[in-house]
């Protein structure tokens, strides 16, 4: 009898380890901190969004604004292409948003994603060019779920 409860509880955790496996380990959507703002990274949408611009955005980002879109990997899915990468919106007050070429990885314990790429250089609402020194070529999104 106890033989027999032990090979079901083994065959219990086996499967429900390969159906954890099988399926994708991204969230739906989870919510990350990116410089104070609440976002939402979402992996099966392949965007990340606002949810709770912090306060001095209040006026030029609203919640469910696109800051990126593209192509987000998260690790350890079953998927051929294990890059992030996509586009990223730089926002001004007054201006549409500024759209820029990003990539990016996350940290090995899966905790935070870092975006890179040259960023928006404007003129009044005009893009004029991009920089990697632009306070929009990194952004850095850490994961707000308790570890």
């Amino acid at each position: 009898m106890f033989r027999l409860l032990t090979i079901s509880i083994v065959a219990a955790v086996l499967i429900d380890q390969t159906a954890v496996a099988g399926s994708s380990l991204a969230p739906s959507s989870s919510p990350y901190d990116h410089n104070g703002s609440r976002v939402s990274v979402d992996p099966q949408n392949d965007q990340i969004t606002y949810d709770e611009p912090r306060p001095a955005l209040a006026d030029v980002v609203s919640p469910d604004d696109v800051l990126f879109q593209g192509h987000i990997h998260f690790p350890g899915t079953p998927e051929p292409d294990k890059t992030t990468h996509g586009i990223a919106y730089a926002f001004k007050k007054g201006c549409a948003p500024a759209p820029y070429p990003v990539t990016g990885s996350w940290s090995a314990d899966r905790s935070t994603l870092i975006l890179r790429g040259p960023g928006p250089v404007r003129s009044g609402c005009a893009v004029t060019g991009s920089s990697q020194s632009s306070p929009h070529s990194v952004l850095k999104f850490v994961s707000m779920m308790s570890p």
